[in-house]
């Protein structure tokens, strides 16, 4: 499975259940010894995004972008913020050639407080 390319949290679902049913193939007496028994996990490196846009799609993307959304593609693009992160800021949050980051937006269930926050948080260039 590992190199068909499926992630490792999918490999440690099947060995997870693969060994279950083996477990339990034993426990019963179907079987003398469980197969699964020494079985480990391959090291499956996370693969990693690789796509980018390159200068003219960002300045392409930009041209197009109205005043608001020009700023906050041009946070994104620069300072390499998520989302969830650009989603919270404030006026506050800007000092000088600075930009703290100390909270990020959450998927919010009901009764919860939206965000995340990070004390000492990292500093990033604006």
């Amino acid at each position: 499975m590992a190199e068909d390319g499926y992630r490792k949290s999918s490999v440690e679902k099947v060995r997870t259940h693969a060994r279950a049913c083996f477990e339990y193939a034993t426990d019963e007496d179907l079987i003398q010894k469980n197969p699964t028994r020494k079985l480990v996990m391959p090291n499956i490196k996370k693969k990693s995004c690789e796509r980018f846009l390159s200068m003219e799609e960002l300045r392409a993307l930009l041209s197009q972008a109205s005043a608001r959304e020009h700023l906050v593609l041009r946070i994104l693009a620069v300072c390499g913020l998520r989302p969830a992160e650009i989603l919270v800021l404030r006026m506050e949050d800007f000092e000088g050639t600075q930009l703290r980051i100390d909270e990020a937006l959450k998927e919010r269930r009901r009764g919860e407080d939206a965000r995340l926050r990070f004390p000492g948080r990292r500093k990033a260039r604006a």
